[in-house]
């Protein structure tokens, strides 16, 4: 894995999986079920919101059509190359591609070590590479959806149900309230 010191605005070096390198390189992932485009329904958003008190200001893996919020990281504008200081002081909402999974989780916590507020969604497989380092991770808790969510078709814009697999939400320390489950919404 790619490693390189960041000179971060905190006046400090850390040496982190850089998550931009192996953007760059095309590091091989899982090969996605093709629902990698699939969009977080806005009802889950604005219940996540009200939960923890938050308003999220920059969707971190969307484009224009499909943003909860006004900033927003696309394809075009990527999460992984958007400058560390332009989180700073953001709430984030992140549901990354469930097939690129690792790479984001890198980014997370790197931007997580550095003052960001990131909440991620993410498949609820604690077995996965991914799930073991947010676990390991003193940034973040795992709140655990109560049902399956459905997901927004990209196409027919309609919530599908079907997921077949349940959703975590993980929430940075600094706004978890202590609990491990959340409704759907």
């Amino acid at each position: 894995m790619t490693t390189h010191a960041i000179d971060c605005d905190m006046g400090v070096d850390c040496m982190e999986p850089c998550p931009v390198a192996m953007h760059a390189a095309g590091q091989p992932h899982r090969k996605g079920s093709g629902r990698d485009e699939w969009r977080t329904p806005p009802y889950f958003f604005e219940h996540v919101q009200r939960t923890y008190g938050v308003t999220f200001t920059r969707d971190c893996a969307a484009d224009a059509d499909n943003s909860l919020c006004d900033l927003h990281c696309s394809e075009h504008e990527s999460f992984f190359d958007t400058p560390d200081q332009w989180f700073k002081g953001q709430v984030c909402w992140l549901n990354p591609p469930f097939s690129k999974m690792a790479v984001f989780t890198e980014r997370v916590l790197h931007l997580a070590a550095h003052g960001a507020t990131v909440f991620m969604l993410g498949p609820s497989a604690m077995d996965t590479k991914y799930s073991h380092r947010m676990l390991a991770s003193p940034t973040h808790r795992p709140v655990f959806t109560r049902g399956r969510i459905s997901f927004i078709d990209p196409v027919t814009r309609i919530g599908k149900p079907g997921n077949p697999i349940g959703s975590v939400l993980w929430v940075p320390v600094s706004h978890w309230d202590g609990a491990f489950s959340i409704e759907r919404g």
